[in-house]
């Protein structure tokens, strides 16, 4: 048995669509897996989720009614109980990275604490640490960490838009979308102010640009957005998500930090030229990067003077994702990993 541990499955939350992925296709593989959480939302067909009392005691009767041959902790507090099991079961900590705490004035204290308890007193009792990223592994600072890329193949595969996609720019604005939180809270470092800032620079350039969001918020966190005219999708499902992604001609992540950026990602596998700010784990996970907003504001402006650049980068985009970032490779390093 695998023992996958996380906070929240719900579909489309980062973690859980990671979880998700490599159990279905650990099951496939003929892997008996089970996941728990604190919290489950939503449906996911064929896979055993139980909702798990964190509390140590509890825990431990409940993890001991498994056979396990790996137990891997995806979030926290489960990071923090494996030590308490580390020996009896082969115990692996799946670092998806915490934003740096600098953006969370509030609680920056705990989470600052939060990360030195990991690094000093979980990471070292365990069996072994993964990582989705080379950033994430640097920021962790533990070397020995083992680098799990994400998949995108979780997405339709509608191949590159091909050369329509430039015939269909001109006469038209050029669409600029994104994939986000709104609100406050995470909104902070995910970029949203940027976002807004990047259009008032298009806007000042008279380039002929429409920008939209789609995220999940409150139709309240959706007024500043829409009166400054950005077109604003609140709690979109899947599919209507994968043809938002697919229907955009350039996807922009403003966010300030990312363990890894699976909207990034996903909406170059669907086809779409993808941009980001050179931070975090950007630069593993996508070929158009930018240093500041005159950087963004120029290759827009790009665009739309010559729509087959755009076409070219966003089949440049598809191949370089789909091609690096598979989920059948993910979990081939996994099984990888415990069985070293």
């Amino acid at each position: 048995m695998i023992v996958f541990l996380t906070q929240k499955m719900s579909p489309g939350f980062g973690v859980a669509v990671v979880v998700e992925q490599v159990s279905r296709r650990l099951a496939a593989m003929g892997h008996a897996v089970t996941v728990g959480c604190l919290e489950r939302e939503g449906v996911f067909p064929d896979l055993d989720i139980q909702v798990v009392d964190p509390h140590p005691g509890r825990f431990l009767e409940w993890i001991s009614g498994f056979n396990c041959r790996a137990v891997a902790a995806h979030a926290s507090p489960f990071f923090e109980l494996l030590p308490s099991i580390a020996s009896r079961f082969p115990c692996y900590a799946w670092e998806h990275g915490d934003p740096t705490p600098d953006f969370f004035q509030e609680d920056r204290e705990i989470r600052q604490a939060m990360m030195d308890h990991k690094r000093k007193a979980v990471y070292p009792r365990t069996s072994g640490v993964f990582a989705i990223s080379e950033f994430v592994r640097h920021e962790i600072q533990y070397p020995l960490a083992r680098v799990l890329y994400n998949g995108c193949d979780h997405v339709p595969d509608m191949g590159p838009k091909g050369r329509f996609s430039s015939r269909g720019v001109r006469g038209r604005p050029l669409t600029v979308g994104t994939l986000t939180r709104l609100g406050a809270g995470e909104a902070h470092y995910k970029g949203i102010a940027h976002f807004r800032l990047l259009k008032d620079a298009c806007d000042r350039q008279g380039l002929p640009v429409r920008f939209e969001v789609m995220g999940r918020g409150s139709e309240a966190d959706a007024v500043p957005l829409r009166e400054q005219g950005i077109e604003v999708r609140i709690n979109a499902d899947e599919s209507e998500k994968a043809a938002y992604l697919r229907r955009l001609d350039l996807f922009v992540s403003c966010s300030q930090w990312e363990g890894f950026n699976l909207p990034l990602v996903e909406a170059q596998a669907m086809g779409t030229a993808a941009m980001a700010f050179e931070v975090g784990a950007h630069p593993e996970v996508t070929p158009l990067l930018m240093g500041n907003f005159q950087d963004a504001v120029a290759l827009i402006e790009a665009y739309v003077r010559r729509p087959e650049l755009l076409a070219e980068h966003a089949a440049a985009c598809y191949r370089f994702v789909r091609r690096r970032f598979r989920w059948n490779d993910t979990v081939v390093r996994f099984l990888g990993g415990i069985d070293a």
